[in-house]
């Protein structure tokens, strides 16, 4: 008895399903409501055929690209839209985003600093430019925008962990810690944090504590290799540091 209902509830779920399908037409709410970007990108070239060079299903287009991680196809778009010179704050955002994944910050600045200009002032916007300030080494701009971001309501474990970033890269790899510690604490399962916090334990000496923090998520293997890249490019970059300063000690009064 209990067999035959176990079977018959899976008639009914695969009747159900069959049901749903024929009498229900997926639209672009549904697909951005899961996250399905890759049927989103088929709806708009779908949509851009019927409509060929339409700028607003090229931005659409554009943005399904990029959160489905094909940073490539999203730039090309974000060109097109460049080059009938399309104006918005939306795009100007998009635009930012995209070309910082391409690792072209100066594009990704000005565009951010359009989109500003042109009315976007959600918090998202400053932490971007935080993160290609914290890029290009302008460490102070970065906390600012980190900072208005913060005041604006951002995510707190995002803004923490950008903010330990920014320690980590100037060296204050104890502040790092007292930044994380924290947010680990109360959200383990956190990988970025976990990740970061890690990091910045090694950097500190505390190889144990840092393999306690990342737990199952990685081998002793995996744990020495990246003390050893750590330690090859902080070596790297102390000898980068040491070069500028005799250069600077050695240039005309």
């Amino acid at each position: 008895m209990i067999r035959l209902t176990f079977l018959f509830t899976l008639l009914l779920l695969q009747v159900g399903c069959v049901t749903s399908t024929t009498q229900h037409t997926v639209t672009e709410s549904d697909l951005k409501a899961v996250g399905n970007y890759a049927g989103l990108i088929n709806y708009y070239k779908t949509a851009l055929i019927a409509s060929p060079n339409d700028p607003k299903v090229m931005l659409s287009l554009a943005d399904a690209y990029y959160r489905n991680k094909d940073i490539e196809s999203a730039r090309f778009y974000v060109d097109q839209l460049e080059k009938l010179n399309y104006r918005g704050a939306t795009f100007s955002f998009l635009a930012g985003n995209v070309y910082a994944a391409s690792n072209d910050y100066s594009h990704a600045l000005t565009a951010y600093q359009y989109a500003k200009q042109q009315g976007y002032s959600a918090s998202d916007l400053d932490l971007e430019m935080g993160i290609v300030y914290s890029y290009t080494g302008q460490y102070l701009l970065a906390k600012e925008a980190f900072d208005q971001a913060r005041l604006k309501g951002h995510d707190d474990i995002a803004i923490k962990n950008n903010l330990a970033v920014l320690a980590i890269a100037q060296a204050h790899y104890q502040q790092a810690v007292d930044i994380l510690l924290p947010v680990f604490q109360h959200s383990p399962e956190q990988q970025k944090v976990s990740l970061n916090l890690a990091i910045a334990l090694i950097q500190l000496g505390d190889i144990p504590q840092a393999k306690q923090v990342l737990g199952e998520r990685i081998t002793d293997e995996q744990l020495m290799a990246l003390v050893y890249a750590l330690r090859v490019s902080g070596n790297t970059e102390n000898k980068e540091r040491h070069k500028i300063s005799n250069e600077e000690q050695h240039e005309p009064a």
